[in-house]
């Protein structure tokens, strides 16, 4: 009897498996398949704005428009500008879910970007409508709208492409309780890497731009009217 006892009581001791709390490990694991379950919404939407044109301004004042959008640019002669003025809009929506497990599922449930232009384009009020030099500078500037309108459209395909792998490669937040904070993480790591692709975005399309701003390109635009 007193061998029974003895294994009853080292049994009753034992942690039961049944009333253990899952891992961590277990719980990000089950996170992790809710979300593939229930994958994150993206829509991406873009608007190229209604396009106006300025002939009023004189070549001074159109130098220190850029020279506001272009600190330190540097330009001896101008005779049009074309404004695309880029924007962009995210908007969130986190979800929190209770797992089994009883920690909390963190992630982007629905992500919203809006992307825009507000397109203006100013010519010289120096050049005589219809001339040359007028239908050359507007051909111009209108090159610099094609380029905008291409590569804003490529940018709403690469922000489709790039943020399915991002959220992939970030993965949810898991968290006992306090799933607030996570909740705040989410809206800040997807606005943030928005923020970052929309840089890139400017960036790129500011030296797409440069190419025809050459001065060796505009000697060859010139020619056109010296024949």
């Amino acid at each position: 009897m007193k061998k029974i006892f003895i294994f009853t009581l080292c049994s009753l001791l034992w942690p039961l498996p049944s009333l253990a709390e899952p891992s961590f490990s277990y719980s990000v694991k089950e996170c992790k398949e809710w979300v593939a379950q229930n994958p994150t919404k993206i829509e991406v939407v873009y608007n190229y704005g209604e396009l106006q044109y300025n002939y009023d301004k004189s070549p001074v004042e159109i130098k220190k428009i850029y020279l506001e959008d272009n600190p330190g640019g540097k330009i001896e002669r101008i005779r049009g500008l074309t404004q695309l003025s880029p924007r962009a809009e995210v908007g969130i929506n986190p979800e929190a879910v209770k797992l089994e497990s009883g920690r909390y599922c963190s992630y982007p449930k629905e992500i919203i970007v809006k992307l825009s232009y507000t397109p203006m384009v100013y010519v010289s009020n120096k050049l005589e409508k219809d001339s040359c030099d007028f239908n050359l500078t507007v051909r111009h500037e209108q090159t610099h709208l094609d380029f905008g309108h291409q590569a804003l459209k490529e940018f709403a395909q690469k922000i489709n492409s790039e943020l399915p792998k991002y959220i992939e490669t970030t993965g949810p937040f898991v968290s006992k309780d306090d799933y607030e904070d996570d909740v705040q993480k989410v809206l800040k790591t997807y606005t943030e890497k928005v923020s970052t692709l929309f840089d890139e975005f400017k960036q790129n399309l500011q030296k797409q731009n440069a190419r025809i701003d050459s001065r060796e390109n505009y000697k060859n635009e010139a020619r056109y009217c010296r024949d």
